[in-house]
């Protein structure tokens, strides 16, 4: 990657780069978008303290499409508030016709809420205006910072993560589960071995990797050590990991081979391909929120669960009658009729 007179060759660092260079110009956009023409100087406590109000209250994918890019905040924000109100008044009056009992009136109140900016994101805007701040302070250009005494500290941010609705990652109930594996993609033999949205949600529960280290995994992960395969979660050209604590080996589950992933690896590896699930592109998933094609849209929604966010036994996802089949071998080949597997 190159930028201006910065060369990398580390597709990571240059992916984090540019996700920097990203937030630093949106961070620009809103600042020109809440102040207009003032300047920064003329900047008093209330103009701050409406600077943070109003980027705290901002969606979590304002500027992920050209089309929310050309809004300015103040404008994405009401449209986002009339929207979350339609959504609200929507659960409310299913709750009421359906007789929904707590527990699912309580999830449907929450999937109404429309997320706002995480407190991690609206420190890192904070950082990216306080920096330049301090710069001119060096400079010589301002006396001081003026904004520097309404940037959030360390302790500030986790008391707002503590109390941040967790909207993005709901429970799954048994009801939830029994209503994923009766759709096409797990109960059909037509479902190609290399459909990725049939692998994802299964590895998820039974190996509680993240979406991220699932999609970015290539042939080469899935190693064997004394006749036992494993995920090898790792950096690499094109991956990346949460944090150092992420970098692990995780057992491929005995179910997952049983459905045939081994013959998936084996295939893609045959095949040349650098990822095992190349037909999801990073790019449109995973930054723009798009959901993958597919005939299955409870399945793409629900991709992203993971063990810790079950209220019932994991396995039981794709354990004993769930009626989940083996996929066909591979999609440029005629679908195998197969039978529906007796779990054990």
């Amino acid at each position: 990657m190159r930028s201006g007179a910065y060369v990398t060759t580390d597709e990571s660092k240059a992916a984090r780069f540019k996700k920097d260079a990203d937030t630093i110009g949106s961070t620009g956009k809103l600042v020109r978008d809440i102040f207009g023409e003032l300047r920064i100087a003329d900047a008093t406590s209330q103009d701050w303290t409406r600077l943070n109000e109003t980027v705290r209250r901002l969606p979590t994918n304002h500027g992920r499409s050209s089309r929310l890019r050309e809004l300015t905040c103040v404008e994405l924000i009401k449209r986002t508030d009339n929207s979350e109100k339609r959504q609200k008044r929507a659960a409310e009056h299913k709750i009421g016709k359906e007789r929904l009992s707590p527990d699912q009136a309580e999830l449907a109140r929450a999937q109404a809420r429309i997320p706002r900016l995480a407190p991690r994101t609206f420190q890192r805007h904070q950082k990216y205006l306080s920096a330049p701040l301090d710069h001119a302070v060096m400079m010589g250009r301002l006396p001081h910072n003026p904004f520097k005494s309404y940037v959030m500290g360390e302790r500030s941010i986790n008391e707002l993560r503590k109390g941040q609705a967790e909207t993005a990652r709901q429970i799954w109930t048994s009801e939830d589960q029994a209503e994923l594996l009766k759709t096409e993609k797990w109960s059909s033999p037509k479902t190609m071995i290399d459909d990725a949205i049939y692998w994802l949600p299964i590895i998820a529960r039974l190996s509680g990797l993240r979406s991220e280290e699932m999609l970015q995994l290539k042939p080469e992960n899935i190693r064997c050590d004394e006749g036992i395969h494993y995920f090898d979660i790792a950096r690499g050209t094109g991956q990346s990991l949460k944090s150092e604590s992420a970098r692990r080996m995780v057992p491929v589950h005995s179910q997952l081979i049983e459905l045939g992933f081994l013959e998936l690896v084996e295939v893609q590896r045959k095949r040349g391909r650098v990822r095992i699930f190349d037909s999801i592109s990073r790019r449109t998933h995973l930054s723009n929120g798009q959901e993958p094609r597919s005939e299955s849209p409870l399945a793409a929604r629900r991709m992203m669960m993971r063990p810790d966010h079950c209220a019932v036994d994991p396995l039981k996802l794709v354990g004993r009658n769930s009626g989940v089949v083996k996929p066909s071998r591979i999609s440029s080949q005629r679908p195998a009729r197969v039978q529906r597997r007796n779990w054990r």
